[in-house]
């Protein structure tokens, strides 16, 4: 496309992920404290840097800049994206990293791996199939290790009753994300299939971006509950409820209008929920059960 070996499928995600960049970047406004709205944006630039540079380079149309630094540049950015990814995926997701307690540990051992088994090979024979696969030999053992010990404590915990559902969730989402890494290092081992290995590199950041706003949702959903939560706290607080009638109305409001289960759950009398219930409807000015249930809708 446009004179250049960037193909269709690369030029669409490059696309989906430009178009995205707006909405995380305003999201990012709205909670500048949230480290993790930050680093999606970061990541997101990568990847647009990475499917443009992999789909550009390398090309014999660009004469002002070699063969040769053009497909440094193409495995520079991919690996700039493969190590940023892992540790957004360690702190996002809470994951143990499995090979380097500290992220500048990774990098340096990358760097090093880098230039010693890609870029010096690359000189000395300038054969870029071969200086590919000697770089990309110890990646590939590594992420299988990873992607084992993540996957077995998925399939652990989701034969588990746990009441860490969003830690179940992060793991699925990391193991999905190294995953789609992994296979998208395979692929370009195998050859030069831009198109397959955009696609799939990307299927892992898109499956980032959906636990992101899976999360940012959850979030929100929990402020939500506790702002509808304050206000009844501040509504029974001001019609001056005791104890019991919070109670009661909480059960109310929750759907438990029968005043017989409400009784049986207080351990108290039918008579006496009826008459906390008849306090509690001439506190709010309401004359009946039914009014009351719609004055606390209203409020929440």
């Amino acid at each position: 496309m446009f004179n250049t070996e960037l193909t269709l499928p690369t030029f669409i995600i490059s696309l989906i992920e430009i178009v995205l960049l707006p909405t995380l970047i305003l999201l990012y406004t709205f909670d500048k404290e949230d480290k993790i709205r930050f680093r999606v944006i970061i990541l997101t630039l990568l990847f647009i840097f990475k499917a443009l540079s992999n789909g550009l380079f390398p090309d014999d149309n660009i004469t002002f800049i070699s063969i040769f630094t053009q497909n440094i540049l193409a495995y520079t950015a991919s690996t700039i994206i493969v190590v940023y990814s892992l540790i957004f995926i360690y702190q996002q997701y809470g994951i143990s990293p499995v090979f380097f307690e500290k992220n500048i540990h990774l990098l340096i051992f990358t760097l090093i791996l880098f230039i010693f088994s890609f870029i010096i090979p690359y000189i000395i024979t300038g054969d870029i199939r071969f200086s590919k696969t000697s770089f990309l030999v110890i990646p590939l053992i590594l992420f299988f290790i990873m992607i084992f010990k993540i996957g077995k404590n998925v399939v652990k915990l989701s034969y588990q009753y746990t009441k860490q559902k969003i830690y179940l969730y992060n793991l699925r989402a990391a193991f999905s994300s190294i995953f789609c890494l992994y296979l998208s290092i395979i692929i370009a081992m195998i050859g030069d299939y831009q198109n397959l290995e955009v696609v799939i590199s990307s299927l892992g950041y898109f499956v980032i971006i959906y636990f992101y706003f899976f999360e940012i949702n959850l979030k929100q959903k929990s402020y939500n509950i506790y702002v509808k939560k304050k206000r009844l706290l501040k509504y029974y607080d001001e019609i001056g409820l005791s104890k019991r009638e919070r109670e009661i109305a909480e059960m109310l409001h929750s759907g438990i209008e029968d005043y017989n289960i409400i009784s049986d759950l207080l351990v108290i009398s039918y008579k006496t929920v009826t008459s906390h219930t008849a306090r509690i409807f001439s506190k709010s000015n309401v004359s009946s059960k039914k009014q009351f249930i719609k004055l606390l809708s209203e409020l929440t």
